[in-house]
């Protein structure tokens, strides 16, 4: 009895050992003053701005292109303290990475009864790229992937009553990102096969289906087209990759040269071996994270994907995590499962810093110079305009009124095609997107009597002398 008590501490010691370590790196890799500016891929600025705008004017316009959830998140905790706008949605951003990372361990302990493995997960997740990536950032995958994951540990659950919980975060899930909508079947089928249960599966159906249906309605009431986001994302893809449209090798390896940015192929192949384990167990859980990789190739394939950012993956950790970790929960010799669980921590460890820095992403250098420029000396003018042209622009606008530092109120955004350049005052100061050709296009040429400042992708001017 002894020799088996003391094999059980030493186990849950290299566990233990294993998630402090990965608190650490975590740490180590994370914002330690939410004072400094955030530096981050063009969308985490815009899902912040999306927030800032939201909390100053909660009635109005809504933005169709995307869906509410996370601008309501992000507003309620600017609300909290105004003053702090910037600061405490930054803090909400960063503590949905830990607080995954807490459900994940959660539900690889109800399905494996396994406290070491349960204490590998959260390990694995924190040193995972796209945790410190996402930390850094107010990026709407950070709040998604959150409520996935309690969504699927209220699912994982034996007593009934606490489906319905699961089924509330899933359809809250579904306000955040349409990953939740194409992915409902897979869930479904996953909770189907884990409990049998075909009344409560039909339910969990129906509670799925209600926001998508709301809100494709109000889409069409406001917009005149149910699918309005869908045409707004053909738009922007129909400038993508021509040579990778329609091409099944290169759209798969686009997006396998970002997986393995996240695993190494020996850790994949592993989760691959893992996942026939579960199988036999009526455990689909993995086909989530195959579902979102495989999405992502046919999307780019029918060319509706214009890029191909790494965070697009980021559920894909909680379904390689939970199937490797449960998988080896079953293993007979648990000092093996613990030696590989052991090996991969280490090995994924070591390429943190080099991932790291292949997927960072920042402003260009002429963003931030232009908005150094304005945040010293535009802080007076109470009307500042951002004109871009929709053929070329650089898509600075968040970026440039985040660094800027100009209050929202005193910051527009216009096209310059859409007739709207007849609402702005002449007072204004404008900042003009030369877009990533450096040509100034013609119609903008209005605005240019007085150039302030200029730089290789923006101007700055004024119709009056000043």
């Amino acid at each position: 009895m002894i020799p088996i008590i003391n094999r059980r501490k030493k186990l849950l010691a290299v566990g233990s050992a294993g998630l402090i370590l990965s608190i650490i790196i975590f740490l180590y890799n994370s914002p330690f003053s939410f004072s400094k500016p955030m530096i981050s891929s063009p969308d985490g600025y815009s899902r912040l701005v999306n927030g800032i705008f939201a909390s100053k004017f909660p009635s109005g316009n809504t933005i169709y292109d995307w869906l509410p959830g996370n601008k309501v998140i992000l507003s309620s905790a600017i609300n909290i303290s105004p003053n702090n706008n910037n600061t405490l949605a930054r803090i909400e951003s960063w503590l949905a990475i830990p607080l995954t990372a807490i459900f994940l361990s959660l539900t690889v302990f109800q399905l494996s009864r396994n406290v070491v493995v349960a204490l590998f997960a959260p390990a694995l997740l924190l040193i995972n790229p796209i945790s410190n990536y996402l930390s850094l950032q107010t990026l709407s995958e950070n709040n998604w992937v959150l409520l996935s994951s309690i969504s699927i540990f209220f699912l994982c659950q034996k007593k009934q009553k606490l489906w319905s919980v699961g089924f509330l975060f899933w359809s809250l899930s579904q306000t955040i990102r349409y990953e939740s909508w194409y992915l409902t079947p897979i869930i479904i089928f996953v909770f189907y096969f884990l409990h049998r249960n075909r009344k409560a599966s039909v339910i969990f159906l129906l509670t799925s289906i209600v926001f998508p249906f709301y809100w494709l309605v109000s889409t069409n009431i406001h917009t005149g087209d149910y699918f309005y986001f869908w045409g707004k994302k053909m738009a922007i893809a129909s400038k993508g990759p021509a040579h990778i449209y329609h091409h099944l090798v290169p759209s798969f390896t686009v997006w396998y040269s970002q997986l393995i940015n996240l695993f190494t192929p020996m850790t994949l192949v592993i989760f691959i071996t893992s996942s026939v384990i579960l199988i036999r167990r009526n455990n689909f859980l993995f086909l989530l994270g195959m579902t979102v990789f495989f999405g992502l190739v046919a999307q780019v394939y029918f060319g509706t994907m214009e890029h191909f950012p790494i965070r697009y993956l980021s559920l894909i950790p909680f379904a390689v995590i939970s199937t490797i970790t449960v998988a080896l929960s079953y293993v007979k010799y648990q000092e093996m499962a613990i030696f590989f669980l052991s090996f991969i921590f280490i090995v994924e460890s070591l390429l943190l810093p080099k991932r790291l820095l292949s997927i960072a992403e920042r402003p260009m250098d002429s963003t931030i110079e232009v908005s150094n420029y304005l945040r010293l000396n535009a802080s007076k003018t109470l009307c500042n305009a951002y004109i871009y042209e929709a053929e070329d622009q650089t898509f600075s606008e968040t970026q440039i009124f985040y660094f800027s530092q100009i209050p929202v109120e005193q910051f527009h955004i216009y096209d310059v095609s859409q007739n709207e350049t007849s609402k702005i005052r002449d007072d204004c100061t404008y900042i003009l997107d030369k877009g990533f050709d450096n040509i100034l296009s013609p119609a903008m040429k209005h605005f240019l009597p007085y150039k302030i400042y200029e730089n290789e992708n923006y101007i700055v001017a004024s119709t009056i002398k000043k």
